[in-house]
């Protein structure tokens, strides 16, 4: 988009990300996006580009992101490190 305020000429470029989570508890891989989103056609025509970026579940992963970010937490507050997970 260009505009024009008096003699100068500006050129605009808008970004806009969004981050939705499926509709359900898992991807489906054999739904379309649209479908798993649970966003109407109106909305996603909206985006040039759609980026699908899967987490897969493991539960040694998951531990290792919750023990890093609880630690990260921690650090910032208290000072030290204390680890405190817990898996149920």
């Amino acid at each position: 988009m260009v505009c024009s305020l008096s003699h100068t000429q500006c050129v605009l470029c808008v970004c806009v990300s969004v981050c939705v989570s499926v509709a359900v508890c898992r991807y489906d891989d054999l739904k379309s996006a649209q479908d798993n989103m649970d966003l109407q056609s109106t909305i996603l025509s909206r985006f040039d580009l759609i980026f699908i970026v899967k987490d897969p579940a493991t539960e040694e992963r998951d531990a290792a992101i919750a023990r890093k970010v609880s630690d990260e937490c921690v650090t910032h507050i208290c000072g030290s490190v204390t680890h405190s997970v817990r898996l149920y």
